[in-house]
């Protein structure tokens, strides 16, 4: 195997040590022997397998803005295939917080928590590992509370088709919402 037993793991207590694992190309999800040994070579346990799995990488958001009051879901688009034994994914939002994602159907979702206007970077954590943009920094800008006034009519037929005018304050600078 490749895990472990080529690496040096630093004993934490006499329950526990720590190693890191090598790193590998890219491929189909790989289970590795995992032993514990000493520097002469005896080898004292079989530990397990660990699974090496594709790289995760986070590719954007949508959207990539909401009110600053919080609560928009947001798809995090992503590369590669999340492996199934994570046990807590949580989105990153800058310092404001962090907040609990949803998986469905191997799309990462999370809920924007209440944040001062303008622009905050986003990472997603795998257990104990983070995710960020890479290369390009991800970012959610938080924007001013939409406030309704009014809209006109405020009615019509069953039939559809009836344009609506609502009128408000803060309508972001985007063609659609």
């Amino acid at each position: 195997g490749d895990g472990c037993r080529q690496t040096h793991g630093t004993v934490q207590n006499r329950s526990t040590m720590i190693c890191k694992t090598l790193a590998r190309q890219p491929s189909k999800p790989k289970a590795v022997r995992v032993e514990v040994s000493n520097d002469f070579g005896s080898t004292f346990a079989f530990v397990g397998d660990f699974t090496y799995w594709s790289n995760v990488s986070i590719v954007g958001l949508v959207p990539s803005f909401g009110p600053k009051s919080g609560g928009t879901d947001i798809l995090v688009t992503k590369g590669g295939i999340l492996p199934p034994a994570v046990n807590q994914i949580t989105c990153v939002f800058g310092d404001t917080g962090i907040v609990v994602a949803n998986i469905i159907d191997n799309n990462i979702w999370c809920k924007s928590p209440p944040h001062r206007v303008g622009s905050t970077a986003v990472a997603v954590s795998f257990d104990t590992a983070t995710i960020t943009g890479g290369d390009r920094s991800l970012t959610f800008q938080y924007i001013p509370d939409i406030i309704l006034e009014d809209l006109q009519p405020a009615f019509g037929t069953t039939l559809g088709g009836t344009s609506v005018l609502i009128s408000g304050l803060n309508f972001p600078d985007v063609p659609h919402l």
